[in-house]
């Protein structure tokens, strides 16, 4: 039975997570701002975030943030913005399939592997 502790501990530390693991992968002058880009785009993500936080940290580890940052807002404003985040998880939900499709290509670009529980066929 799913209490929600465990999920309570993971929302506790995304914060962190982001801070560790992406924030400091830049200097003193951007970490604001980045921070802030980081954070709008997990909030628009919400129902994908786990998979913008992994395409955000692999990028800012290659250097290629900024474009990824890019693109992700670019496909939310464009089309994911129309799908409710409980339908993103949906493979029935047309929006869902094109993030879907849009997350997996970035995936394979960045030469990630995506966490098989946050995949959709599940």
């Amino acid at each position: 039975m799913f209490d929600g502790k465990d999920f309570e501990c993971v929302v506790e530390q995304i914060p962190g997570f982001i801070e560790d693991d992406i924030v400091s992968n830049f200097s003193d002058e951007e970490k604001g701002a980045v921070r802030q880009r980081v954070t709008k785009i997990v909030d628009d993500y919400e129902g994908l975030d786990s998979d913008a936080i992994l395409i955000l940290t692999s990028a800012s580890k290659v250097g290629m943030f900024d474009e990824y940052a890019t693109r992700l807002e670019q496909h939310f404003y464009e089309d994911l913005c129309y799908s409710p985040p409980p339908a993103r998880r949906h493979p029935g939900w047309p929006g869902a399939v094109r993030a879907w499709d849009m997350l997996n290509e970035i995936y394979m670009e960045l030469g990630v592997e995506r966490n098989p529980v946050t995949s959709v066929e599940n």
